[in-house]
């Protein structure tokens, strides 16, 4: 798995219904990011989710969700996301607690 490289795609869209995800991280972060993760709760499950970074983005951005979606007036840097990683793609491995 990717380490945390702080880029998320968590929080912001490049539409104005938060339906298009980006990826973001701190202004002038290096170097440039290859992955991003997002932690996905829909329907009452947790995963987490690794995508591509596509381009850097420079259009509107747009925070929140739903009907509560507004422009942001953040000033992180923002990326298009680009395919998403399957888990299978990473090598398998398992965690073991001393007894």
């Amino acid at each position: 798995m990717p380490t945390n490289n702080g880029v998320s795609a968590n929080s912001y869209y490049s539409d104005a219904t938060c339906q298009t995800l980006l990826a973001n991280r701190s202004k002038a972060s290096t170097p440039a990011p290859s992955t991003a993760s997002s932690i996905d709760t829909t329907n009452d499950v947790t995963a987490f989710r690794i995508f591509q970074i596509g381009a850097r983005y420079a259009g509107p951005v747009y925070f929140g969700s739903g009907a509560s979606c507004y422009v942001s007036s953040s000033d992180n840097d923002f990326f298009a996301l680009g395919a998403e990683i399957p888990g299978s793609a990473f090598v398998s491995a398992a965690l073991k607690t001393a007894q």
